[in-house]
């Protein structure tokens, strides 16, 4: 907690191993947006979305 560049290394690693997890997608945007990385998140969120379109945890972040 409170450290973005951890947490998008993390997720960075998950979604090696799990792409199609909307979660991770979720994750790795939402250390992006911490580290205010917005034009990252922009690109990482989508994806997200794209996989669970009926997040609104998602929708709200993007």
């Amino acid at each position: 907690m409170g450290d973005g560049q951890r947490a998008f290394d993390d997720a960075a690693k998950c979604k090696r191993l799990l792409p199609k997890w909307e979660e991770v997608n979720y994750r790795q945007g939402t250390a992006l947006v911490f580290m205010k990385e917005y034009a990252a998140a922009h690109s990482a969120l989508p994806r997200a979305l794209e996989l669970d379109p009926e997040s609104e945890e998602t929708e709200k972040l993007f």
